[in-house]
């Protein structure tokens, strides 16, 4: 794509150069705060806004496996019109604002603006979701840590940004609406690709531990309606029988730091099959000095107990050398054996959907599941003898090694599409290139 003729000095540091064309001015002179209050008797739509989708309708990104909560009353909330920016004040800085494109209500923790002047709202919701001004926002907002950051309306308006005259504001956001809609297709595949994979892997693991790898071996009857037909040689019983639970540490909040010498192990650290270590948390060393039941080793066992399932699995997972010597925060559990059993195949027999469906009445928690070591402990699962516990782990390793070798090249794929999206974005809207109709 090519660049404009000529490119002139913003007068602001962190926009840089812009095109000749262009213009800098205050938010505050193209968008005014809209803060219209609905009443009890509102059949308004609740929309909600994300850093991924955009504005929506907050029923449309609701799961199956999640209960849609509404207030008892919408009374107090705001008030959005088609066009309006829409933004989450506490998450502007992560790219959480939008322009909606229907009229709807919103939380009033949210912050609405309404268009005046010769703008275009659709190239503000492009250029506001940058990693320029999102980084702009990030630091422009108010809070101790990242998680309780708040962009205030006020601030939002008072800040400089750059556009160009607005029919090429039109120009610029038709095609990137074109463009972006073409690569959002293709993301839209490789993830359903991703999603028929991690389906398949399920199926593949449910069927080995509850059926075994030997379709000839006789069967009986397991006594739970849940699982049905299992091999004659194996028993069935709940989880608690077999294994030992011990829930994190309560540590005190104020114990927490950003920095320090002892790591602990969070909930927003635990994945599924994988722990994370972008958001730590420590403590100081006289705060653990008689923890050491909470002190993790390699190859412990873990289960998230706040929402327990996302969209990739049950969040379980193995503790790694490099994981080793952290500490356990209470709401994740650690699982130790008492009897003839793997912690391998238990890890398998949470990843299926028998625990899924045998937990999901059980949980409590609207917005963010809950589960506890007591419930998990009584759900009732097959367990072979130790050596066809051992086979049915080096298959699944095998199987699932490959799939997730599959997944990988498939996230890869993803995060460049992602990438290319973004990189198309940012250059077009901050006059990087110019988009095909542009003079000059």
């Amino acid at each position: 794509m090519e660049q404009y003729a000529q490119y002139k000095p913003s007068g602001v540091d962190w926009i840089g150069e812009i095109p000749e064309s262009w213009s800098v001015g205050r938010v505050k002179h193209v968008l005014k705060e809209r803060d219209e209050r609905v009443d009890d008797a509102s059949s308004d739509e609740l929309l909600s806004v994300s850093e991924y989708y955009g504005v929506d309708y907050r029923k449309n990104r609701i799961r199956e496996t999640q209960v849609l909560s509404r207030a008892e009353s919408l009374s107090g909330y705001k008030k959005c019109e088609k066009n309006d920016i829409v933004m989450n004040i506490m998450l502007a800085w992560k790219g959480s604002q939008a322009r909606t494109p229907f009229s709807g209500v919103v939380s009033p923790a949210y912050a609405v603006f309404k268009p005046e002047n010769d703008v275009n709202t659709r190239y503000l919701s492009y250029l506001f979701r940058t990693d320029l001004y999102r980084e702009i926002f990030r630091q422009n907002s108010t809070g101790i840590i990242d998680s309780r950051l708040r962009l205030y309306p006020e601030v939002f308006l008072h800040l400089p940004f750059h556009y160009p005259p607005v029919n090429e504001q039109v120009l610029i956001a038709d095609y990137l609406d074109e463009k972006t809609k073409k690569i959002d297709a293709a993301i839209a595949d490789v993830e359903a690709s991703i999603a028929k994979l991690e389906e398949y892997r399920k199926s593949v693991i449910s069927e080995a531990v509850t059926k075994g790898l030997d379709p000839t071996i006789p069967m009986k009857d397991s006594g739970s309606d849940w699982i049905g037909l299992i091999p004659e040689d194996w028993r069935c019983g709940p989880l608690g029988h077999f294994v030992n639970f011990l829930s994190g540490f309560p540590f005190k909040g104020e114990d927490l730091t950003a920095q320090g010498e002892v790591r602990v192990l969070r909930g927003i650290n635990l994945g599924v099959n994988n722990i994370r270590w972008n958001e730590s948390a420590y403590v100081a060393p006289e705060v653990v000095r008689s923890l050491d039941e909470w002190r993790l080793n390699k190859g412990d066992l873990l289960l998230g107990l706040d929402r327990p399932w996302i969209k990739a699995g049950t969040r379980v997972s193995f503790v790694s050398e490099d994981d080793a010597g952290s500490y356990l925060v209470q709401r994740i559990a650690k699982i130790t054996k008492k009897q003839d059993v793997s912690l391998k195949f238990v890890c398998y027999l949470l990843q299926t959907d028998l625990f899924f469906q045998s937990m999901n009445t059980e949980t409590t928690g609207v917005s963010v599941p809950h589960i506890s070591t007591r419930q998990v402990g009584l759900v009732y699962f097959p367990i072979p003898p130790l050596c066809v516990q051992d086979r049915i782990v080096k298959y699944l390793d095998e199987v699932c090694g490959n799939l997730a070798e599959l997944v990988s090249r498939k996230n890869k794929l993803l995060m460049l599409l992602q990438s290319y999206r973004q990189s198309l974005i940012n250059e077009c809207v901050t006059g990087k290139v110019k988009v095909p109709g542009v003079e000059g």
